[in-house]
């Protein structure tokens, strides 16, 4: 049993060298396509509710924050702020709508992208990359903002914590619900011996394969260079890890674009 599961694991996410490789080179790209969906769905939210959309900041900042996302037009709302239940709610104005939408969505990625993989054998292997990559980013994405609270710490400012804070939910039942739910995103390692790449995983990939991935990749990490130049704000601490992620585009933005040529160039050799 033991040994058929990692064998499972093993043709999901790595069906060969290159499709492996290929989920590390993603990194950089992945990060801020994947933080822009993130912020990307605050600025919807509050969009839909006061028809502002707001700023978005989709880079690691501040305090290891991952993302910002700042109103123009903020809205007033009396409500719990802080940790402490016994501290009462306060009228403050902050970004509109539901805070944890962002987390909503990626559990719903999540459930999409298992059905798939459970119920169809996806014989392109591009394709079956494209779907892993999301996946995983969608996993991590959940994962990271739900951690603190499944390990007994209430963040203030990140937000899941904000969820269970606004909501006045009580802290043992929000552990509860978390765990429940960190659970079912981790049970990847158990369904994963039913999925149908468990046995028979998509054809084997070469090196040069990804250029139209390297295309999209690329692309997202100027995207994020131009992000970082442009957008600005009093609240945001550009510090050390702000530098570090630019770096990571950089070097990204550099190597998927000389991958990309290189494929492209030499595609008659393949």
């Amino acid at each position: 049993m033991a040994e058929g599961l990692l064998n499972s694991l093993r043709n999901f996410w790595r069906p060969d060298i290159n499709a492996f490789l290929w989920l590390i080179l993603a990194i950089p790209g992945l990060l801020f396509f994947q933080t822009s969906v993130h912020e990307g769905t605050h600025a919807l939210i509050a969009y839909h509710e006061n028809g502002d959309f707001p700023k978005l900041f989709p880079f690691m900042h501040g305090d290891f924050r991952i993302g910002v996302t700042i109103p123009d037009k903020s809205e007033t709302y009396t409500e719990h702020v802080k940790c402490d239940p016994k501290v009462p709610p306060i009228r403050h104005s902050r970004l509109a709508g539901f805070i944890g939408w962002p987390q909503v969505l990626d559990l719903i990625l999540i459930v999409i992208f298992t059905t798939i993989f459970l119920l169809w054998n996806l014989r392109n292997s591009l394709l079956a990359f494209i779907m892993r990559a999301w996946y995983i980013a969608a996993c991590i994405d959940f994962l990271f903002n739900a951690a603190k609270i499944l390990i007994g710490i209430c963040d203030e400012g990140q937000d899941w914590a904000r969820v269970m804070i606004r909501s006045d939910i009580n802290h043992f039942l929000f552990w509860l619900l978390t765990f429940v739910l960190c659970a079912a995103v981790l049970s990847h390692f158990l369904w994963v011996r039913w999925t149908k790449w468990a046995d028979d995983p998509p054809e084997e990939t070469s090196f040069s394969d990804y250029r139209w991935i390297a295309l999209f990749l690329g692309l997202m990490s100027a995207l994020a260079l131009l992000v970082a130049w442009v957008v600005s704000d009093p609240t945001i601490d550009k510090n050390g890890l702000f530098v570090f992620e630019v770096v990571l585009q950089f070097i990204g933005l550099i190597f998927y674009g000389i991958y990309f040529w290189w494929a492209v160039t030499h595609k008659e050799a393949m």
